[in-house]
């Protein structure tokens, strides 16, 4: 687990669980990860959604 530092609602809408992400952060004084930066390889799940209505 790790804890996302700006926009986790925005994580939250982009990403499942099969979903493959790269992330980039550090660890904070309580040795927990905290991500910084975050990237969805591939379509992120709002794309997916958008595609899906467009059909």
């Amino acid at each position: 687990s790790c804890l996302i530092a700006g926009h986790s609602l925005n994580f939250l809408a982009d990403v499942e669980d099969v979903m493959r992400i790269a992330v980039a952060g550090e660890f904070n004084s309580r040795k927990q990860f905290v991500v910084k930066k975050y990237a969805v390889i591939g379509k992120t799940k709002i794309m997916m959604e958008f595609e899906m209505m467009r059909i």
